[in-house]
């Protein structure tokens, strides 16, 4: 940041949901910011917003800075998420930096493989065909409701070994969760329910933890407490954490990846005509999907000694909103980012993020997004969209459907 700041740029409230304006449409106001300069001061949030793309994905790579939001100075945008968030808790995986962050991450990923995620492709096909089942018959449906939420939650739950009976439970428990763990601004209504689903959550996997200790069965939480590197071993509250990450980061981004994508098919006919006339360009289509609309428009890192950041010198525990959604919109990098192209060719984005914390979950989100689109249009051929006003969740830093009305 150079010289006196344009008091016109948007920055704080207005880059969130709360202002009509952003909900409706976020990347227009992203390109103000990101074509004001390399580095914009948000005063109100206590934050520097860096929204272009080479930047992004740079901060992104960058191994020296931190998330952990305990190394944030004092009223700044990370500071004041954790005392809001869980000021007397450890935080999960998401947000610790190394040691601890390298060691549960290769923990994790000694269960969560691809070979495992590939092996439950089949099973991704049936769980979507029998959602679809049920909507046999019926004129209007709620995509959300009916496709786009249950089916990420089923997935995982399957993965983990959950009894179906408690598959509504956990994707209460975790929208719950999400919408004031994420929320700095939530209110204290959605933070009570938040409270409430977290002891509900944690005493469910308790027990269903303890079972496993006991009883090991062919699930993801067995190979959890089972995943061993150089020795070393996750431990219950380890393993409890590693759960409700997996659930709330899946579910969440997987529901509104499903969602947005849907939406923007079915809202740019011309590319869904495409799509049905040429499967092959399907992987193409959720990458652009992933570009144009992904379900994380924000993520964060915090300096840990006095350095320059895109070009801008910056002090020690200094916040970094990094605007995803405004990196994938560079027209330095994407000719025409504002046009919905699923034939588009190297398509580059940052929706899962970069470097050591690369979304561990993107090789089974990719497979069930493929899977999920792919069913949609084989069983509901004249599937559109309803007359609506969409009506966008309300959760900074996440782009999601509260509903998608198609008439089928």
């Amino acid at each position: 940041m150079t010289g006196p700041q344009d008091p016109t740029v948007p920055t704080g409230l207005a880059l969130t949901p709360r202002n009509p304006e952003y909900q409706k449409d976020p990347f227009t106001l992203l390109d103000e910011v990101r074509e004001a300069g390399r580095v914009i001061h948000d005063p109100l949030l206590g934050r520097y917003i860096v929204s272009r793309y080479d930047d992004v994905h740079a901060i992104l790579n960058d191994r020296d800075l931190a998330v952990d939001p305990r190394k944030a100075a004092e009223g700044t945008f990370n500071q004041i998420f954790r005392a809001r968030r869980e000021e007397n808790r450890t935080p999960s995986m998401l947000f610790l930096d190394p040691p601890d962050h390298d060691r549960l991450r290769a923990l994790v990923t000694k269960a969560f493989t691809p070979r495992s995620i590939e092996a439950m492709r089949p099973r991704i096909h049936e769980i979507a065909n029998e959602l679809l089942d049920a909507v046999e018959g019926q004129e209007t449906v709620d995509l959300m409701a009916a496709f786009c939420q249950p089916f990420p939650t089923i997935v995982i739950a399957e993965m983990l070994g959950v009894d179906p009976a408690d598959q509504a439970d956990f994707k209460r428990w975790t929208d719950d969760s999400v919408a004031a763990g994420f929320d700095p601004f939530a209110s204290e209504g959605t933070k009570k329910k938040a409270e409430i689903a977290g002891e509900q959550f944690q005493a469910y996997l308790r027990k269903a933890i303890a079972e496993r200790r006991a009883a090991p069965r062919a699930d993801l939480i067995t190979a959890l407490l089972h995943a061993e590197d150089n020795g070393d071993f996750f431990n219950d509250d380890e393993v409890l954490s590693m759960i409700s990450l997996l659930l709330a980061a899946g579910n969440v981004t997987t529901t509104d990846l499903l969602g947005n994508g849907m939406k923007n098919l079915l809202t740019n006919p011309d590319q869904l005509q495409l799509l049905r006339e040429r499967p092959d360009l399907l992987a193409n289509a959720v990458e652009e999907m992933l570009r144009y609309e992904g379900p994380v428009t924000f993520s964060g890192r915090i300096t840990v000694d006095e350095r320059e950041i895109a070009g801008c010198p910056m002090h020690t525990g200094q916040s970094i909103a990094l605007s995803l959604g405004g990196a994938n919109y560079d027209p330095r990098l994407h000719k025409d980012p504002h046009k919905f192209d699923i034939a588009r060719e190297d398509i580059d984005h940052v929706a899962f993020g970069g470097g050591r914390r690369y979304c561990l979950g993107a090789p089974l989100a990719r497979l069930e997004a493929q899977i999920g689109i792919e069913t949609l249009l084989k069983r509901l051929p004249n599937l559109r969209m309803a007359e609506q006003e969409l009506r966008w969740k309300t959760v900074p830093a996440f782009r999601g459907l509260e509903q998608l009305i198609v008439e089928v």
